[in-house]
């Protein structure tokens, strides 16, 4: 039993860690079959009184009782305390020896003991517990050896009990120390400051890794540094300093300073404390903090307070209860109180007028009150009882708990503002008086409040007549044609303005036709401008007759360019008729009876020649040019476009001072700024081209090269209008056939008549256009009208070759005279067949005749040999270049080449032109045309015999 008793003490003994409870188990199972007891336990005693069963072990088939040995008083001990306090086991080898009802007897008894052994063990010479031993199946005495075996089993497992209560002590310790520190350490990472550790040199050996370093120099890069080698040098000595003053004194002062952090000015404070290193002083903490905001802060507010003491404005400070508590140097300057004199008392017993503002005032104490901002004017006075008007306002101020703790008021002195402000009103009531519109102010019960002079004007209400006594309805009665309807009201109503046209009704009783707007005001009652539209409808109308006239000029223009060109190729065909005649009677001579059909057939083509003629004038009507002003025509046409199209296309006009005067039928020329300016509008297809008209002085404008169309004469007056453009431009190709009718570039949207138009008003006027134009630079068209009439030079036969004088041959007799002998003509006729019988008429009177169709053709053979061309024959309309333009090329040319013109409508020929000597009709008779050459040509006639004429 010794051995195995000594075992189990032996290896609960080497038992470690803070649980022991299996070990003890385990030693008490093992104690208790060695002792042959049925059940082993530990009693631990916890506090002076009380005691529980901490371990127990049974045998199998006993009851354990350690549930109901919890808590149990420690006077249970009382009879065999004095051995257990000396650490003596006692033995009940029969619990029947024990008193009968006593309290250790009823406790054993009930748990079935009969024999029992405690074995105490102590700590600190204490008694702490006891192991126990019971016998519960039968009495078992100990034997002595038995006893201190199992005493000293008793012994070990206190040892271990305390022990395990050591290191558990120990841990908890541990873990409280471990627990500190991390409180400490989510203390200082949770602060805004930087904390960092010096030894007694000034090195930095440790930081707290919460702060934010965002604010500081970041401590890691500097471990093992002195701090002077941290920071700038002027930094740096500054902290050493600290450090030894620090050292000296045993204190520092904390200081401020600034530092440039990641680029950015930071300002911080530092505090020095001491480190202690196991109990012995060994270094520094340095707690660094930054305070930037609150530096700015301190200098706004420092700027505000200075703010206060130099603005203009009057600033006041009181208390919660509105005492002034301070005033800044303006208000005493403005009020003449100081603030000695003021401190204390409320702003009213200060300011006190002789009328007093009651609602403000009202106003003020009630914001107070509630502690709520109010602004508001008042009129306040002076110490030297000066009377100023000051705009109030007031804010409540409240500390960090919200509570309220003051009022800040500003007044800012608007006495000058007041007094301009009224001398607006007292203006703006002149103004209205002054107004053109007539300005009324109705009641909500439909009477007048107000009406201006123009307003009384227009429906003739005499001055003495108070506006009270007239109604709404008194001036726009509801039985009146376009009278106020309903919806109108309603609409007002609900929009808040109304506007529209209305008929009203004077006091005498006549229909004024106006423009109203209605607006309604905050009190209800209504503002109604007024405007007479009589004269604008008159203008309107004046307006809308213009443009049907332009619109009905534009349609004979076109019908006669129509007609024009039939004519014009019907009057080709005569001609070769007539022509063919002409050669063909010559050659009749000796045959009465052919000579006389031919005559016939001459008279027929003279015939057709006037009924041509007749066609040319079809719808065209009687120019009445007269003196008229250009800018006055030019503004006119642009405002004939409508005002959407001027707006889309911010149509801007420029016009001189002074008068721009031209020789014109009013209708024609605007004709052509109408057409030009609407071209200019349609210049681009994508977008509104911008558009811009101007009339220019003439004698500030000179061409730079003759014109596109029309005529210019460098030495005559012209007035000048110009209308340019932003749209795509005019491409090369299309500039080419610019003029040609029919040709268009707006597609299905355009006649191709209206730029041909423009050439015959321009041709017929005397007038000039120059067209300057690139791909996608806009276009400028300049026109040159004459400012005076222009007379013909030459004389212009009757259109239809009638001739101006009796006919007669040019021819000699058979052996006579040929009159053109000698003579170079070059002939230019669209018409082949034309050209070719032209010029064999012409050959046949002994000249040397050329006949060409294109124009330009001829305009290069003219270029290459000008001294050849005794004369230039061309026809008036060809397509390309027309007779006109042909002519004064000619008439550049050195020798200069003059030239005939022979033309269906010899009337349209603009003259003067350059090169262009006669002008005759088509047909024209051979011995017309003969002379005609011949007097361009200065050379003689020679004199023919007459020949017989029907």
């Amino acid at each position: 039993m010794s051995a195995r008793i000594l075992q189990v003490i032996d290896d609960i003994i080497g038992v470690q860690g803070r649980d022991v409870t299996p070990a003890i188990l385990h030693a008490l199972a093992a104690a208790g079959e060695i002792a042959g007891v049925d059940r082993s336990y530990v009693y631990r005693l916890e506090g002076a009184d009380r005691m529980r069963n901490t371990h127990e072990w049974v045998a199998t088939g006993i009851t354990p009782v350690i549930e109901e040995s919890q808590d149990l008083p420690a006077n249970l001990l009382d009879i065999w305390r004095e051995a257990l306090d000396a650490g003596q086991p006692f033995e009940i080898a029969d619990v029947r020896d024990l008193p009968d009802g006593s309290p250790e007897r009823v406790i054993l008894e009930g748990q079935g003991v009969q024999s029992l052994l405690i074995a105490p063990f102590l700590h600190g010479g204490r008694l702490a517990g006891f192991v126990g031993y019971d016998a519960v199946r039968r009495c078992r005495p100990f034997l002595p050896f038995e006893i201190r075996l199992l005493q000293s089993l008793a012994k070990a497992i206190g040892v271990v009990l305390d022990r395990a209560k050591a290191e558990a002590a120990a841990e908890a310790a541990k873990a409280a120390l471990l627990a500190k520190r991390d409180r400490l350490k989510a203390m200082l990472a949770a602060l805004p400051d930087m904390v960092v550790e010096l030894d007694r040199d000034g090195r930095l050996v440790a930081f707290n890794e919460g702060a934010d370093t965002s604010s500081f120099l970041t401590p890691s890069q500097f471990i093992g540094c002195r701090v002077d080698e941290a920071l700038p040098p002027t930094l740096g000595q500054q902290f050493i300093q600290a450090l030894a003053r620090f050292d000296r004194d045993g204190r520092c002062d904390p200081f401020d300073y600034e530092i440039t952090v990641n680029g950015k000015n930071r300002w911080h404070n530092a505090t020095i404390a001491r480190r202690s290193l196991d109990g012995r002083e060994d270094g520094y903490f340095l707690i660094i903090r930054d305070f930037t905001e609150r530096h700015h802060q301190q200098r706004r507010i420092a700027r505000l307070g200075k703010i206060a003491e130099l603005t203009s404005n009057m600033v006041i400070v009181t208390d919660a209860e509105a005492r002034i508590e301070w005033v800044n140097p303006a208000f005493e300057q403005r009020s003449g109180w100081t603030l000695d004199e003021v401190r204390g008392h409320r702003p009213q017993d200060v300011f006190r007028s002789d009328r007093p503002h009651m609602e403000a005032q009202l106003k003020v104490s009630t914001a107070i009150a509630e502690g709520t901002p109010v602004q508001i004017e008042m009129l306040n006075r002076s110490r030297q009882g000066q009377e100023y008007w000051i705009s109030m306002d007031i804010q409540p101020m409240h500390d960090e708990s919200g509570r309220l703790d003051g009022f800040v008021a500003v007044h800012t002195d608007i006495t000058d503002l007041k007094k301009t402000h009224h001398k607006e009103l007292r203006d703006l009531r002149l103004a209205i008086e002054a107004s053109r519109d007539g300005i009324a102010l109705i009641g909500p019960g439909g009477a007048h409040g107000y009406m201006n002079s123009a307003y009384r004007d227009l429906f003739g209400i005499d001055g003495a007549e108070h506006a009270l006594t007239i109604h709404w309805a008194d001036l726009f009665p509801p039985d009146v044609p376009c009278a106020p309807r309903e919806q109108d009201w309603h609409r007002l109503v609900a929009r808040g303005n109304w506007r529209g046209s209305l008929k009203g009704v004077a006091r005498d009783g006549r229909i004024l036709p106006l423009e109203l707007s209605a607006t309604i005001r905050d009190d209800g009652s209504l503002l109604v401008i007024v405007r007479d539209m009589a004269e604008r409808l008159r203008a309107e109308k004046e307006q809308a007759l213009l443009l049907e006239k332009l619109h009905i000029a534009q349609r004979r223009e076109t019908i006669a360019h129509v007609a024009s060109e039939i004519a014009h190729d019907l009057n080709n065909v005569v001609a070769v008729v007539s022509n063919a005649a002409t050669l063909l009677e010559a050659q009749c001579r000796e045959r009465p009876d052919v000579l006389a059909s031919v005559r016939r057939i001459k008279r027929a083509a003279h015939v057709a020649g006037d009924l041509v003629g007749g066609l040319g004038h079809l719808g065209r009507s009687n120019a009445r040019p007269a003196r008229q002003d250009l800018r006055a025509l030019v503004a006119q046409g642009i405002d004939l476009l409508g005002s959407s199209r001027i707006e889309q296309h911010g149509i801007a006009l420029s016009l001189p001072d002074t008068e721009q005067p031209v020789w014109a039928d009013s209708t024609r020329l605007l004709q052509v700024v109408v057409n030009l300016a609407l071209n200019a509008c349609e210049a681009d297809p994508e977008r509104p081209a911008r558009v811009r008209a101007a009339v220019l002085p003439g004698t500030e404008w000179q061409p730079a090269r003759p014109p596109d169309l029309g005529t210019w004469s460098p030495g005559a007056d012209h007035a000048v209008f110009r209308i340019s453009d932003t749209g795509a431009g005019i491409s090369p190709r299309a500039r080419e056939r610019l003029f040609e009718p029919y040709f268009t570039t707006k597609g299905k949207a355009g006649t191709g008549l209206g730029l041909p138009i423009v050439g015959t008003i321009l041709r017929e006027s005397g007038a000039a256009l120059w067209l300057d134009s690139a791909p996608g630079q806009g276009t400028v068209a300049t026109v040159a009208w004459p400012s005076v009439p222009i007379a013909p030079a030459l004389p212009r036969p009757p259109a239809g070759g009638a001739p101006a004088k009796p006919p007669g041959r040019a021819t000699a007799d058979a052996g006579g005279v040929a009159p053109l002998a000698g003579m170079h003509i070059l002939v230019v006729d669209d018409d082949a067949d034309l050209a070719d019988q032209l010029s064999e008429m012409l050959d046949a009177r002994g000249a040397v005749a050329l006949a060409i169709t294109d124009p330009h053709e001829a305009s290069a053979l003219l270029n290459e040999t000008p001294g050849l061309w005794s004369a230039l024959l061309t026809d008036m309309h060809m397509p390309g270049m027309d007779g006109i333009g042909l002519s004064a090329l000619a008439a550049s040319l050195d020798p200069p080449v003059p030239a005939v013109v022979i033309t269906t409508h010899p009337d349209r020929v603009p003259l003067p032109s350059p090169g262009i000597r006669e002008v005759l009709g088509k047909p024209a008779a051979e011995a017309d045309l003969i002379r005609a050459l011949l007097r361009v040509s200065k050379r003689p006639a020679a004199q023919p015999e007459p020949s017989g004429q029907d």
